[in-house]
């Protein structure tokens, strides 16, 4: 099902909790849950070829900052969440803020 998968803690690793069976086996580990705000964000934070296996995905919004035509931005961040799967419902650009309201079809 998309949508579910491993979950990332903060600081993008993995997050891992593990759970041990009265022998002391493990038993679980990976988190596994909703993953679509973390792959959000994850294509709106990577560059382009950042992701070997996916080297055209990547937003790049880091050069926001620099940029004023938000019209491309917004462009650009509908074309990456559509390759992903996703249907935007809402997007909105600012100066001070970015608004991004998408689920997986």
């Amino acid at each position: 099902m998309k949508g579910v998968g491993m979950q990332l803690n903060s600081d993008y690793d993995l997050s891992v909790k593990m759970v041990r069976d009265g022998d002391g086996m493990i038993v679980s580990g990976v988190m596994i849950g909703t993953v679509i705000a973390q792959n959000q964000a994850l294509i709106l934070l990577c560059q382009k070829g950042e992701i070997k296996e996916s080297p055209t995905t990547g937003a790049g919004i880091d050069g926001l900052c620099n940029d004023a035509d938000f019209r491309a931005w917004k462009r650009e961040i509908t074309e990456q969440m559509e390759a992903d799967g996703q249907r935007i419902s809402r997007l909105e650009i600012t100066e001070n803020k970015l608004i991004l309201e998408a689920k997986y079809l």
